[in-house]
């Protein structure tokens, strides 16, 4: 189980303030996959949610509130829940994806206006809880489908089994397909887990999909599994298996397509979670592809703590950005970690609260790293330049017109 979903399991939904927009003008950078922009969720998981955005050429917010869980808009059905997450890669034409993990709802809009362009439902009648939407094309993509269907249908068009890569055409939400993972779930004692796919990655023509590998009540952990999945026959053509490592379900790839970084947050039902808690970065290159390198989570520190899946960073195929998770009393808190090929881990910044630190996107291109910082009395996203030693360079604070802490960053 992800972090969100080990301590923010339970969502409702409550209403905000209306919409309102700052300057809208679009930014002439690229980053990340042709990305132009940055989204920000912003949300205090159990009330509200604020969707913001930001320009990384300009170092501004083009909008302070794009989209609320209490705003109505033209082409809404849905408003937003408190549980709201982006994919983990740029759409095609730069549209703005919001998943909504608790009503299923996947909502595009335009980023330059913040309008509403269509919102469909990827739940076919039961609450699949979408984790990662994967563009293959304008007319395909991959939506991975972490919650399996206690009872679905027997009728298999109805495509509502779950625990799956749902195949929709994302242009107009219809729904042609879907890919069974629970088949390539791993082993506990010989019984089988659920696969709980969460992040899903296009690398030189193959999606690579991270399972959790988790039981339906949750208290039982496979060890990590990565599925490489053909799109041009929807099967699974591959799995790298992460033995001795818990909850895999962080996934970063550099620009050259030769290196998946996976980060393991280890059992949290576990008392030695440390143990199942790594970075490991795989040679895409290699037949079969291969582990390269592996950090465990206790070389981070004199009191080392797991490293969070949600916020793994790699900068180059032996370099990158991490989050140890603080504890309860704070004693450690969060910390952002470097680490290099030598296998050292070199603290860059300290939280003053545990589970506060959270998504991290990288941009080696442009030497930089974006991280959102939940801490109560002053929520921001930190920028942290990496053309040297990581350092903290500046910071913004993603939503002043209304104060949630940031949770989920994505390239738009």
């Amino acid at each position: 189980m992800n972090r969100r979903s080990a301590f923010f399991f339970f969502t409702t939904t409550y209403v905000l303030a209306a919409c309102s927009s700052n300057d809208n003008s679009s930014t002439s950078a690229v980053m990340v996959g042709g990305a132009t922009g940055i989204a920000v969720v912003n949300s205090d998981y159990n009330n509200s949610t604020n969707v913001s955005l930001f320009d990384p050429a300009t170092g501004k917010l083009t909008f302070d509130n794009c989209l609320n869980s209490g705003s109505m808009p033209a082409g809404l059905s849905l408003t937003l829940s408190g549980d709201v997450v982006l994919p983990s890669a740029a759409q095609p034409g730069h549209e703005l994806l919001l998943i909504d993990r608790t009503t299923a709802a996947l909502t595009y809009l335009d980023p330059t206006t913040c309008t509403v362009k269509r919102q469909f439902s990827v739940g076919t009648g039961f609450p699949s809880d979408p984790h990662d939407v994967v563009a293959l094309s304008d007319s395909k993509a991959y939506v991975t489908r972490y919650k399996p269907n206690p009872a679905p249908t027997d009728d298999p068009n109805d495509f509502d089994d779950g625990d799956d890569l749902l195949i929709i055409n994302p242009a107009t939400g219809a729904v042609s397909g879907r890919i069974a993972l629970t088949p390539f779930a791993g082993q506990v004692n010989g019984t089988a887990v659920k696969a709980r796919p969460g992040i899903a990655k296009l690398i030189s023509g193959k999606v690579y999909v991270a399972l959790d590998n988790l039981s339906v009540d949750y208290m039982t952990t496979a060890d990590g599994r990565i599925l490489v999945v053909d799109p041009a026959t929807d099967t699974v053509s591959g799995m790298i298996d992460l033995p001795g490592l818990k909850n895999c379900s962080g996934l970063s790839a550099l620009p050259d397509g030769q290196t998946l970084v996976v980060t393991c947050v280890g059992d949290f039902n576990d008392p030695m979670q440390i143990q199942g808690s790594a970075v490991v970065a795989v040679d895409l290159s290699a037949t079969p592809p291969a582990i390269k390198t592996m950090l465990a989570a206790s070389a981070f520190g004199d009191m080392p703590q797991p490293l969070s899946a949600d916020s793994g960073g790699a900068l180059s195929a032996t370099t990158g950005l991490v989050v140890s998770l603080g504890t309860i009393m704070k004693t450690p808190p969060d910390r952002l970690w470097a680490y290099d090929a030598a296998n050292t881990a070199t603290p860059v910044m300290d939280a003053t609260d545990a589970f506060v630190y959270g998504a991290l996107l990288t941009d080696p291109e442009h030497k930089q790293a974006f991280m959102t910082d939940a801490t109560s009395d002053k929520p921001r996203v930190q920028i942290i330049d990496v053309s040297g030693a990581p350092a903290v360079k500046a910071s913004f604070d993603p939503n002043p017109s209304v104060g949630l802490p940031p949770r989920a960053l994505g390239w738009y």
